[in-house]
């Protein structure tokens, strides 16, 4: 930002100085997603102890994060199925389970080749919820840190895309949180 401030301020032309504050201007709104993301992160701990639970329909709630992933599906040609074969209701906290859905959702449409399946599967001791992408996969050397924060495999998502490694801590968080 300093030196787009100082080019800015020596350019004689309008349109450079225009160009400088327009490349300091992206450059703020990605720190200010940063930081809203690294808070968001960090107030999590907090946030597990005031969880809302309440009981909750499965299946409408993942259909419901598929929907709100859908255009993103749509753009990179990917079907999202959902096969769930009865209705199972869980105590959780809507917002956050939602927002962990989404988060793991739009995760596999970016590595997907065309399908995504989510699945639920209710045993007497756990509710699973499955979600697998035909794309390439996970190293399995990779599988154990992938739920760390600040950890991304694919160098392609950069920090400038929003992309900042916590979405799958997040999600893990959550999960911890509803046993």
């Amino acid at each position: 930002l300093r030196f787009g401030i100082e080019a800015a301020l020596d350019s004689k032309s309008i349109e450079k100085k225009n160009t400088y504050l327009t490349r300091m201007d992206n450059e703020l709104t990605r720190m200010e997603e940063m930081t809203s993301v690294f808070l968001d992160y960090a107030s999590m701990e907090r946030q597990g102890l005031n969880l809302k639970k309440k009981q909750t329909n499965l299946s409408d709630l993942i259909t419901s994060a598929i929907n709100d992933c859908q255009v993103l599906a749509e753009h990179k040609n990917i079907n999202i199925v959902l096969d769930t074969p009865e209705t199972i209701s869980y105590p959780l906290d809507y917002h956050w389970c939602y927002r962990a859905l989404v988060n793991l959702i739009s995760n596999a449409i970016g590595y997907a080749d065309s399908k995504i399946l989510l699945t639920i599967h209710n045993s007497s001791s756990q509710i699973t919820i499955t979600i697998e992408d035909d794309g390439k996969g996970i190293a399995d050397d990779k599988l154990a840190i992938i739920f760390t924060p600040f950890v991304k495999l694919d160098a392609d998502r950069s920090r400038e895309q929003g992309h900042f490694g916590l979405g799958l801590a997040i999600c893990s968080k959550v999960m911890d949180w509803h046993h």
